[in-house]
C-alpha cells in the first residue's frame, strides 16, 4: 500500500465522525460519571482548609541606627517586609506557637471526615502488623535483634506541618506584610495568625529595645518606653488579636488582625465538581477517538473496498431484517423490507449467470443470525426472480437452501410447523433417507434442505460428509440455483466451498476483523474457487435513529 492509499485508509469525513458518535456515543456519558465519581469520592476524602491572616505594617523610623535595620541598597529591589517576612516564617517562632497554642496536643484526625479516618485506621493497623512480622523475622528467623525505631518528636511533627500552612509574603510594592495560616479549625488558623504576629512583634521590639540599651542605658525613657510596650504585648493571650496601639512605639505595626473566616479555602467544591465533569467529557472524547483508532474491525464499506482486492456488492442496513419478517419465505405478500433485496439478488443473479454458477457458496465471517436471516432473505428474493415461464415448464424447481446449521433448521422448523420426525440433510448424510427425502419444499418456488428441525438432533461426527458432493450434484441438475449457507467449523466450511462453483463472502460492519476476513479469504481461494463478492451486513445508520428517519 502506497502513502497515498495508507492516507486515505486512515481518512475520517465527517459522516465517520457522525457514526462513531452513534457508535460509541455511551463513552461520554460512562467516563463522565467515572470522573464524577471519582470528584466526589476526592471530597470525602478531603478535609475543609480554612485561611486566616493579619496584616503588619512595616514603615515606622528605627529608633536607633543598627546594622539590624540597615536598609538593602535600592538596586537589590528588596523592601524591609521582604526581609521580615523570611524571620516571621522561622521554625523558631512557629515551635513558639505550636506550644503556646498547645497544637502538638491536638488530633487532627479528629477534622477528618468518617472514610478518611478509617483508612488511615486500616492503613495503621496494616503498618503496625508489618513491623510486628519484621520482628519476629529478624528475631526467631534470623537471630537478630528488633530494628530500632525512633519514637515519634510530636511538636517537630506540628511545626513542620504548620511550616506548610503557613504563608508569609511581602505586599507587592508596599511595606505591608501579611501572615497567612491554614487550618482544619477556623478558629484556630485566626488564633496562629494572630500569635505568630504578636510573637513576631514581640521579636522585633526586643531588638530594637536591646540595641537602645547597649548605647543610651537600660534607664532611657526610650528603653523604658520599650520595656513598657514588650510587657503590654507580653501580657496578651497567645491567639488573641493584639490591638493597634499595644505596638506601640516601634516600626512594626500591626493593622489588621486575624478572625475565624466563615467559609473553607479548600478544597473548592464547585471548581473540583466542575472539573470532574469537564475532564470526563474530554477524557470521553479521547477514549471513544482511541477506541475507534485501535478498533481491528471494519468501520464501513469504504474501508472495506480500499482493503480488498474483491468486488463490493452491497450492504444490508442493521435490523432490516427481524427474525419473523426473514422467515416470512412461505407467504406469496411477504413484509416489505424483503422485498427491498431485490436489487442485491438481481446483481447476484445475473453475475451467477454470467460465470455459469449453479451452486453458490453463502460464506458468513461472524455466526450470527442476522447473517442466517440475510441468506434466507436472498434466497427468497432469487426464488421469486425465476427464471422464466419455460424454464418452469420444463421441470425447473426454483431455488434450493440448504442450511447445513442445526439452529437454522430448527427455526425453519418452527416457522411452517415442519414435523420433528420429518426427513432431513442430515438423514440424507448418514444414509438413513434418500435424497428426494431431505428436500422439504416451502413453496413452489424455494424448497429447503436443513441438518435437522430438532435442535440438538445429530452430532456433526455422525455426518458422512462425503455424501454432500452426491447430495450437491443430483440437487444443481434440478433446480435453478442451489445456495449453501457456511458451515460451522472452518474445516466443513472449506470442504463445502470446494464443492461450489461460487462463493459470496458475508461480513459485519464493525464486527468482523479485517486480519479474519483477509484469512477468510486466503483460505477459500486455496480452494480453486471464485469470489463472487463481498456484501456488508449490519451497516450502521450515519445518524441515530430518530434523526435517520425524520431525514
Amino acid at each position: 500500500m502506497n502513502l497515498e492509499e495508507r492516507m486515505e485508509t486512515m481518512s475520517w469525513d465527517l459522516r465517520d465522525v457522525v457514526k462513531i458518535f452513534a457508535k460509541r456515543l455511551w463513552v461520554i456519558p460512562v467516563v463522565m460519571a467515572v470522573c464524577l465519581a471519582a470528584g466526589v469520592l476526592a471530597l470525602c476524602f478531603l478535609t475543609p482548609l480554612y485561611e486566616s491572616s493579619v496584616k503588619i505594617l512595616i514603615a515606622g523610623t528605627p529608633k536607633i541606627d543598627s546594622p539590624f535595620y540597615e536598609r538593602a541598597p535600592l538596586s537589590r529591589d528588596v523592601s524591609p517586609a521582604m526581609t521580615h517576612a523570611e524571620i516571621a516564617a522561622s521554625q523558631d517562632f512557629l515551635r513558639d506557637v505550636a506550644r503556646a497554642l498547645g497544637l502538638d496536643k491536638r488530633q487532627d484526625e479528629d477534622f477528618y471526615s468518617a472514610p478518611k479516618r478509617y483508612v488511615l485506621r486500616v492503613f495503621d493497623q496494616s503498618l503496625r502488623v508489618y513491623e510486628a512480622a519484621e520482628d519476629f523475622t529478624r528475631q526467631r528467623l534470623l537471630g537478630l535483634s528488633p530494628k530500632p525505631r525512633k519514637p515519634k518528636d510530636q511538636l517537630m511533627k506540628t511545626v513542620e506541618t504548620l511550616a506548610k500552612r503557613v504563608h508569609v509574603e511581602a505586599v507587592d510594592r508596599t511595606d505591608v506584610m501579611r501572615v497567612s495560616v491554614l487550618d482544619f479549625d477556623p478558629e484556630t488558623a485566626a488564633a496562629i495568625a494572630n500569635a505568630l504576629a504578636q510573637r513576631f512583634s514581640i521579636f522585633v521590639l526586643r531588638q530594637e529595645a536591646s540595641e537602645l540599651s547597649l548605647k543610651y542605658g537600660s534607664q532611657h525613657p526610650l528603653s523604658l518606653q520599650l520595656e513598657d510596650d514588650l510587657n503590654r504585648i507580653g501580657s496578651i493571650k497567645p491567639g488573641v488579636p493584639v490591638k493597634t496601639g499595644y505596638t506601640g512605639s516601634g516600626h512594626v505595626k500591626l493593622f489588621q488582625h486575624a478572625y475565624a473566616p466563615a467559609s473553607a479555602k479548600k478544597p473548592k467544591k464547585k471548581a473540583i465538581l466542575i472539573g470532574s465533569l469537564v475532564g470526563g467529557l474530554l477524557g470521553g472524547l479521547f477514549l471513544m477517538f482511541f477506541l475507534e483508532h485501535i478498533d481491528p474491525t471494519f468501520r464501513n464499506a469504504q474501508e472495506l473496498r480500499r482493503s480488498l482486492s474483491v468486488p463490493l456488492l452491497g450492504a444490508v442496513p442493521r435490523r432490516a431484517l427481524r427474525p419473523r419478517s426473514a422467515l416470512a419465505l412461505g407467504y406469496d405478500a411477504p413484509e416489505p423490507n424483503l422485498e427491498a433485496f431485490m436489487p442485491l439478488a438481481t446483481q447476484i443473479q445475473s453475475l451467477c449467470a454470467n460465470l455459469g454458477v449453479k451452486t453458490l457458496y453463502y460464506a458468513p465471517a461472524e455466526p450470527t443470525r442476522s447473517n442466517i436471516y440475510l441468506g434466507q432473505a436472498l434466497a427468497w428474493c432469487l426464488s421469486r426472480l425465476g427464471q422464466g415461464e419455460d424454464e418452469a415448464n420444463n421441470g425447473s424447481r426454483g431455488v434450493l437452501l440448504v442450511e447445513p446449521g442445526r439452529d437454522a433448521g430448527f427455526f425453519l422448523g418452527k416457522r411452517f410447523d415442519i414435523p420433528e420426525d420429518k426427513k432431513t440433510l442430515g438423514d440424507f448424510l448418514t444414509g438413513d433417507a434418500a435424497l428426494y427425502q431431505s428436500i422439504v419444499p416451502v413453496n413452489d418456488k424455494l424448497s429447503v434442505a436443513t441438518m435437522g428441525f430438532q435442535n440438538g438432533r445429530r452430532k456433526p461426527s455422525e455426518f458422512k460428509m462425503s455424501r454432500y458432493k452426491d447430495f450437491l450434484e443430483s440437487a444443481s441438475g434440478s433446480f435453478d440455483m442451489v445456495m449453501v449457507r457456511g458451515a460451522y467449523p472452518m474445516g466443513h466450511a472449506l470442504y463445502l466451498n470446494s464443492l461450489c462453483d461460487s462463493t459470496v463472502v458475508v461480513v459485519n460492519e464493525q464486527r468482523t476483523r479485517r486480519k479474519a476476513l483477509k484469512s477468510m479469504l486466503e483460505s477459500l481461494s486455496l480452494n480453486g474457487r471464485s469470489v463472487l463478492g463481498v456484501i456488508v451486513n449490519d451497516q450502521k445508520r450515519p445518524l441515530p435513529g430518530f434523526l435517520y428517519n425524520a431525514v
